[in-house]
């Protein structure tokens, strides 16, 4: 399961996604992550550089 949103929030635009799922015990979680894209442009960078 899951879903994403961009939005405009103050000037800043923000990458919003839910997820989830069901554990092998059959619980459920739900998580969503919010980044503006400077903030996923570091992390696509540091990413990067891990991987060199």
């Amino acid at each position: 399961m899951g879903d994403a949103d961009i939005r405009s929030e103050t000037g800043a635009v923000i990458m919003s996604i839910d997820a989830g799922g069901i554990y092998a015990s059959g619980s459920q979680y739900r998580y969503q992550i919010e980044l503006t894209l400077d903030e996923l442009e570091v992390l696509a960078s540091r990413l990067a550089m891990r991987s060199n």
